[in-house]
Formats: C-alpha cells, sequence, structure tokens
C-alpha cells in the first residue's frame, strides 16, 4: 500500500508571512523577497516522509526544489504545477 500525499505550501506554512519569527530563523533574500526559514522545520517535515510521500503544492513550484529544500535540508520532492 502506498503512503498517502502530504501536500506541502511554502508561504504562511514553512515561511511565516504576517510576522518576523523568532529565534531559530534565518533570514534569506531569495528572488527578491526577505524570507525566513528554520532548519528545525525541515527536520519535522522530514520526519513526516515515514509517513507520507511528501509534495511540494505551492507557487514557487519547481523553485521550491531549487531554493528552498537546500536551506531547510529536504530532498528534491515531486511538484504540482499549477498551469
Amino acid at each position: 500500500m502506498s503512503r498517502p500525499l502530504l501536500l506541502i505550501d511554502i508561504d504562511g506554512v514553512l515561511r511565516p508571512t504576517l510576522f518576523a519569527p523568532g529565534r531559530g530563523y534565518e533570514i534569506y533574500y531569495l528572488n527578491g523577497r526577505k524570507v525566513y526559514l528554520s532548519e528545525a522545520v525541515g527536520a519535522e517535515v522530514s520526519a513526516l516522509a515515514s509517513d507520507f510521500e511528501l509534495v511540494w503544492a505551492t507557487g514557487w513550484e519547481d523553485r521550491a526544489n531549487k531554493l528552498i529544500a537546500p536551506l531547510l535540508g529536504l530532498p528534491t520532492l515531486p511538484v504540482i504545477h499549477f498551469n
């Protein structure tokens, strides 16, 4: 039996957008945007891979693998494209 999909968004989910987060978040400038990311959040998402198939479902699309995944310590994941 295959694992259920876990669709992962970035903005507002992995990347806080309404406030400057506390400790554990680093500031990055990606595609002209100020982006707060946390390796600890990446580790929490990675831990879910044993129970779920992780899939990017974000407006970042392929850029999620190129720009976000390495900063969070995540592997390359399948991407849902919103065409």
